[in-house]
């Protein structure tokens, strides 16, 4: 696993921030690549954190809550081009833009490395994993567990962590195909692989029968491609598709 140091980050700040272009990071060395430049499946790559520009926008807001300054507030009361009109305020006032810029990079460093510590430590698991040969399709969090009510040709699986329903999958087998209808996780507990896990426990249990899996993926979850090809699904337009190995 690479270290993190302040060159690292820096990288990763200015990569997240680019949304024009889908980045990698490489496991041991901490290089940074354009997504497209790699195999899919190579499993000495991860993705970077997600940024968006709603995340861009809340920290522009909790700067400006920050300060004592009305008249960088007065800018939020319309959105019409306001990441412009903040970076022009900023601009012609060099002392809060030397605050924002100093904001802006502990709110990044402490970001990234949370990010980097969640990666550090899954890492870690699959370390544990190659060692005493488990399979990693059978392993489930102990935080959380998943409930098979699937009926026939009707998929029902709900992933739960024993209080709350955290997020389900249904899918339809049709003739030769099983078609993934719905994944969902609840908003709280995104960002913890849940989505995958279930995806992984769905193939586990049909990976002997004669079925191809697809799955259609909307613009929400544009994001997610990265992690269906690193589950074996190749891109067909929008669907994926995990074809039977037999």
């Amino acid at each position: 696993m690479f270290t993190l140091t302040t060159e690292i980050i820096k990288k990763i700040t200015f990569y997240i921030e680019n949304q024009q272009q889908v980045s990698l990071i490489n496991l041991n060395s901490g290089e940074l690549l354009p997504a497209a430049t790699v195999i899919t499946d190579d499993s000495a790559y991860a993705p970077l954190p997600t940024w968006q520009s709603k995340d861009g926008y809340q920290l522009m807001l909790d700067f400006t809550h920050s300060t004592n300054d009305s008249e960088l507030k007065k800018l939020f009361y319309s959105r019409e081009k306001l990441f412009r009109r903040f970076k022009d305020y900023l601009k012609a006032n060099s002392q809060l833009e030397l605050a924002w810029y100093s904001y802006k990079e502990q709110k990044f460093k402490h970001y990234i490395t949370e990010w980097y510590e969640k990666l550090a430590g899954k890492a870690e698991l699959e370390d544990l994993k190659t060692e005493f040969e488990v399979n990693p399709d059978e392993l489930i969090d102990s935080d959380f567990f998943i409930t098979d009510k699937s009926t026939g040709n009707t998929i029902d699986y709900l992933i739960s962590d024993g209080y709350n329903n955290c997020g389900y999958l249904k899918a339809n087998i049709i003739t030769n195909k099983l078609i993934i209808t719905h994944i969902e996780v609840v908003p709280a507990f995104r960002q913890l692989g849940l989505a995958t896990r279930l995806l992984h426990y769905l193939i586990n249990r049909q990976q002997n029968k004669d079925l191809s899996i697809e799955l259609t993926v909307s613009k929400q979850l544009q994001n997610f491609g990265l992690s269906l090809k690193n589950l074996g699904f190749k891109e067909e337009a929008i669907v994926y598709k995990l074809k039977s190995k037999n």
